[in-house]
């Protein structure tokens, strides 16, 4: 909270951008935030080349972004916060194209219910109603905003396919995928155990999209692999159904198309 009212008092008086690279020049210093940065690029590095076609939704303030653009990938920004709209055009500028709406299964309006954490802003009051009563029951969601929505699809008529899709937009995933009719090579996804009904359903949507396709995860903020060897669906299905799956805590699930091209 003092952290958030310095950044507001910081704005206020120089100005979003100057207070913005300011306090990244610190974070750079940051040996932590280093060694994410590191992990996120090594992570990445294993299947985006320079020059790749990269889409990150649910872009936040970039974290993920920034790798993808230190490996010399094309990144396309999806993030429907206004405020997070300003820290990535101050972070990045031109080198992002940045799509300041919502992906959806259709194209339309959808409210976005504001967290007073960022990071957990959603399409999904389902989702909502189920962490408030969980491991999120400090966190409120008070305020919404009317958010134009567009597809995967119409993205990528406009930009080409990826070779990369990330999603992170807290339990509204299914939706996301639900846009697309075309398998690229890399997709990923959040996950909860305890919602790991909806990682199944995504799952599935990416089994219609390519009945090859492979998965793996990556534990936490972990970025390395939980698994040495892509599974099947129905191996995944069953590895997320034994015990300890639950005990991960978070994280994202990977899927691969090994047929499918960018």
């Amino acid at each position: 909270m003092i952290r958030r009212l310095l950044r507001r008092i910081a704005n206020a008086v120089l100005g979003e951008r100057l207070s913005y690279r300011i306090a990244r020049a610190m974070e750079r210093k940051d040996p932590e935030e280093v060694r994410a940065h590191r992990a996120r690029t090594s992570f990445y590095g294993q299947f985006v080349r320079k020059g790749d076609l990269c889409i990150d939704v649910g872009a936040n303030i970039g974290n993920r972004c920034a790798p993808l653009l230190d490996l010399g990938a094309r990144v396309i920004a999806v993030e429907p916060q206004p405020e997070c709209q300003r820290v990535l055009r101050a972070r990045f500028g031109k080198r992002i194209t940045l799509v300041t709406g919502g992906l959806a299964a259709a194209p339309g309006t959808m409210e976005l219910y504001l967290s007073s954490e960022h990071v957990l802003s959603s399409f999904s009051k389902e989702w909502i109603d189920k962490v408030r009563a969980g491991r999120f029951d400090q966190v409120s969601w008070n305020t919404s905003i009317s958010v134009e929505m567009t597809t995967l699809d119409k993205l990528i008529q406009v930009h080409g396919r990826p070779r990369f899709i990330k999603i992170d937009v807290e339990g509204f995933e299914i939706e996301v995928l639900r846009g697309s009719s075309t398998p690229v090579p890399y997709v990923s996804f959040e996950f909860l155990p305890e919602q790991a009904d909806k990682a199944l359903i995504c799952m599935e949507r990416l089994e219609q999209l390519d009945p090859g396709v492979k998965f793996n995860y990556s534990a936490g903020e972990s970025m390395t692999w939980a698994l040495d060897k892509w599974l099947s669906p129905e191996e995944m299905r069953a590895h997320m159904r034994a015990p300890g799956f639950e005990r991960t805590g978070f994280g994202d699930i990977y899927a691969h198309s090994p047929g499918a091209t960018s």
